[in-house]
């Protein structure tokens, strides 16, 4: 039996200096070093330091290239500081084997690019408009005046359920950071979140569900009151895609799959 051993390298030794990025918002990354844990592991390091002016929170974009030759990295091959990072000398770790590039590639020359994006504390989405149209996407930053930071309080949009808009025309997400909690009916099962997101902060409404899926299934109908009101009568393969859906999301952007 003939056995392919697929190798990916860089160089031992590695340094990349990937340049001083700097963008508006305040937002700057300096220092950007990357380094292979040759010979003792293929990881890769990628150090940098983050300011941000505005304080909050920023996420990191990765570009990769040979050269000048792009390389498409897997989100799963990237770990570390990704999304929610405050300023300060932070760290990626890049695992290039887990990515397609095979049998003793030679990446003499990798380099990357690192761009801050301010991470916002709200998505909201105009489900009146297209995908891609103009205002379709709106971002509440750190330091919006729609949010109120006291008491127990910090950065909460309290006045969201003051407008019914966001509960029917549009769709309104909180972020969540990534990390460490608790779960189960005894609290005693560990879970660890590694990437930030996004849920929503209403029930999905009746009115909402119809702007998404061009149905209305609820039994309540009224059409004074049914915009605002939970939509129901939807099954579980309706809502989340069925559990043997050949098709996964974020490659198909349709159903997700159940593992």
């Amino acid at each position: 039996m003939n056995m392919v051993t697929k190798k990916w390298f860089l160089s031992a030794c590695l340094v990349v200096l990937a340049g001083r990025e700097s963008l508006a918002d305040g937002l700057l990354i300096s220092n950007v070093v990357a380094r292979q844990r040759w010979p003792w592991s293929r990881l890769v390091d990628i150090e940098y330091t983050l300011l941000n002016e505005g304080g909050g929170l920023a996420d990191v974009r990765v570009e990769a290239r040979d050269g000048s030759a792009p390389l498409d990295l897997p989100f799963w091959s990237l770990s570390g500081d990704l999304s929610d990072v405050e300023a300060g000398e932070r760290r990626i770790v890049f695992d290039p084997t887990v990515t397609g590039y095979t049998n003793m590639q030679m990446l003499t020359r990798f380099n990357v690019t690192l761009t801050p994006i301010a991470a916002p504390v709200y998505l909201i989405l105009d489900l009146t408009k297209s995908v891609g149209a103009e205002g379709q996407i709106e971002y509440v930053q750190h330091g919006d005046a729609r949010l109120v930071t006291e008491g127990r309080y910090t950065n909460v949009w309290l006045d969201v359920t003051n407008d019914t808009v966001y509960a029917a025309d549009k769709l309104v997400l909180r972020r969540i950071k990534p990390g460490s909690y608790k779960m189960g009916a005894s609290a005693n099962i560990d879970v660890t979140l590694t990437k930030a997101f996004y849920i929503g902060v209403f029930e999905i409404t009746q009115r909402q569900w119809e702007l998404i899926m061009g149905t209305r299934p609820s039994l309540f109908s009224n059409e004074t009151f049914y915009a605002t009101r939970p939509v129901e009568q939807i099954s579980y393969n309706l809502m989340r895609g069925s559990t043997a859906q050949g098709v996964d999301w974020p490659s198909t952007g349709t159903f997700v799959a159940p593992n």
